[in-house]
């Protein structure tokens, strides 16, 4: 696919990332680049990391460095709203959330008109034809979602793991 796009030789990129492990990413940002790394060059695509500690990290995203970056989120709240329209829309760009710099007017006013609608099935029509702008417009690629896992009992009542990763556990009780 390279050769016949004009790129016979390969092609040569860098992708910045961070040093330290993440809560999406308890592997860290070098282990995770270095394994793309060895994807990409199966492919003929040679990477170059560059990984920092996290401040410089999110320095080195604002000024546009390298062709790629890592990168992650924890919603918070559990609405599609805490992941699109804050890392995708182009309102989000000068706030540095949205770190790919993707605009698209559509998709602006389609996640304006969700935080807008009250009504839950209208809502999901809005982010369904949202998602579809986003997957046509690959301004990113999602490589992976973390797992929680909770170990319990039966003397144990009260726990209800939270799906945002923050559980709470003042009512756990033993039986």
């Amino acid at each position: 696919l390279l050769s016949h796009s004009g790129y016979p030789e390969g092609v040569e990129i860098t992708i910045v990332t961070y040093k330290e492990t993440r809560p999406y990413n308890p592997a860290g940002g070098e282990k995770l680049a270095a394994a793309l790394q060895l994807d990409l060059a199966r492919a003929g695509v040679k990477a170059n990391i560059k990984a920092y500690p996290w401040r410089q990290y999110k320095e080195a995203l604002l000024n546009k460095e390298g062709n790629a970056f890592l990168y992650g989120w924890i919603s918070d709240n559990c609405d599609p709203d805490n992941f699109l329209y804050t890392l995708l829309s182009s309102s989000q760009i000068e706030s540095g959330l949205n770190t790919t710099h993707y605009r698209n007017n559509e998709l602006d006013l389609l996640l304006a008109s969700a935080q807008r609608e009250t009504e839950s099935t209208r809502r999901e029509q809005i982010y369904r034809e949202a998602v579809k702008i986003i997957n046509r417009d690959s301004p990113l690629f999602v490589l992976n979602h973390s797992v929680r896992l909770y170990a319990t009992s039966p003397a144990i009542e009260g726990f209800k793991p939270s799906p945002t990763g923050f559980t709470q556990l003042d009512a756990v009780k033993n039986k």
